[in-house]
C-alpha cells in the first residue's frame, strides 16, 4: 500500500504535555515485540486424581515471573510486562489451559530481539516443567525510528502555524512504542521521507498521567497541523 509513497507522517496525543505543546523529532521510540501464549495442559479432579492433571496454571504464572525478572540490557532501555493471564476451569479442577499476553521493549530492534528470544526461551521451559504445551503468537510489533531532519524542520514551521499551539519542543523522549514507524520505515527504506509529531493534551492541573483521556483542544492543534503539511508538500503555501 506504500508503494511509491514520498512523504509520510505519523502523529499521536500525549496526555503528559501541556496542551499547546507540539514535539517535531520525538526520540526514544521503542522496538517491541507483543507475544499471546496459551498453555494447554490436562484437566482431572483435584480431590480425586490430582497426580493426573496437568496444572497449566502453574507453569503460566511460573513463566510470568521468570518473564518479568528479564535481565536488563547494557546496549539500551528495555521494558517488559505481563498485562493479562487468564486460566482455569474450578476450583476443584486441575486447570488444563491458561492465556497470557506480554509486551517487551527495547531500545533498538537488537535489543528488543534479545528480549523476545529470552521471553520464548522462557515460557517454553516453564511448560517443560510442569508437563504442558506451550504456543505462542506474535501479534503485534513496531521499531526504533529516526526521522528525516528536512521532515523534522517542516514540522517545526507547520506546527507554528497551528491554531492553539503555543510552543514548539525539538525533542521529547516517548519512551514507548508505535506501530507506525513500520509504516515511516517502509517508506523510508523505499528512498522516501518520514517524519513523526506529537500534540500535547494534558488536563490543566491534573497531577497523575490519565491513562487515555486528554484535552480535546489538542485535536484543534493536531488538525491544523496535519492541514499545513499537506498545503506545504502541495506547494500551495500562502
Amino acid at each position: 500500500m506504500l508503494h511509491g509513497v514520498d512523504t509520510i507522517f505519523c502523529a499521536h496525543i500525549a496526555p503528559e504535555l501541556e496542551v499547546g505543546e507540539v514535539v517535531a523529532e520525538p526520540t526514544k521510540l521503542l522496538s517491541t515485540t507483543k507475544i499471546d501464549f496459551e498453555f494447554t495442559g490436562r484437566a482431572a479432579h483435584a480431590g480425586a486424581h490430582p497426580q493426573a492433571g496437568r496444572n497449566a496454571l502453574l507453569a503460566a504464572a511460573n513463566a510470568a515471573i521468570n518473564i518479568m525478572a528479564l535481565p536488563r540490557h547494557e546496549d539500551g532501555m528495555t521494558r517488559v510486562n505481563v498485562g493479562q493471564l487468564h486460566a482455569g476451569e474450578g476450583r476443584n479442577i486441575v486447570p488444563s489451559h491458561a492465556w497470557m499476553e506480554v509486551e517487551v521493549r527495547g531500545e533498538n530492534a537488537a535489543v528488543n530481539r534479545d528480549l523476545a528470544a529470552d521471553a520464548l526461551l522462557r515460557a517454553q521451559g516453564a511448560a517443560m516443567g510442569y508437563g504442558v504445551e506451550c504456543r505462542q503468537k506474535i501479534v503485534g510489533e513496531a521499531i526504533d525510528f529516526v526521522p528525516d531532519p528536512a521532515i523534522s524542520q517542516l514540522i517545526t514551521v507547520c506546527a507554528r502555524r497551528a491554531r492553539g499551539c503555543v510552543k514548539v519542543v525539538p525533542y521529547w523522549p516517548v519512551n514507548s512504542s508505535d506501530d507506525g514507524t513500520l509504516l515511516m520505515r517502509s517508506v523510508q527504506d523505499a528512498g522516501g521521507k518520514a517524519g513523526y509529531f506529537i500534540v500535547g493534551g494534558a488536563f490543566a492541573g491534573n497531577a497523575v498521567k490519565p491513562a487515555v483521556d486528554f484535552d480535546e483542544r489538542a485535536l484543534v492543534t493536531l488538525y491544523d497541523t496535519w492541514t499545513n503539511l499537506i498545503v506545504a508538500l502541495l506547494g500551495n503555501w500562502r
